[in-house]
């Protein structure tokens, strides 16, 4: 995808399902019970600015979705990881999977 030249920069719309939801809400009760919600929390913050302004450049590419015109990728900001999915065309992100990582 192309970014302007002018004007102000590009905004990816970050999206994903209920399912995706709850299980954000899982981890973070998880984080919570672990004495790392603020830690949780932080990286979640991170996670989502970094999609919604610059998602080529977070994580590392995992395949290609050429007929669905996505680019599957996963980040991490420890101790969060995601895998989403980058639209080739438009400026949007589809969050598919989040994962706690274990505590050192």
């Amino acid at each position: 995808m192309n970014r302007p030249n002018n004007g102000p920069p590009l905004r990816f719309q970050v999206s994903y399902s209920g399912v995706v939801a709850k299980v954000i809400n899982e981890l973070r009760y998880e984080a919570f019970l672990s004495g790392r919600l603020q830690q949780f929390d932080h990286a979640w913050r991170s996670i989502m600015e970094r999609l919604r302004t610059d998602p080529l450049a977070f994580g590392e590419l995992v395949r290609p979705f050429h007929h669905l015109k996505l680019k599957l990728h996963v980040g991490s900001v420890y101790p969060v990881t995601v895998q989403f999915g980058i639209h080739e065309e438009v400026p949007m992100v589809i969050i598919v999977k989040v994962k706690l990582a274990t505590p050192r």
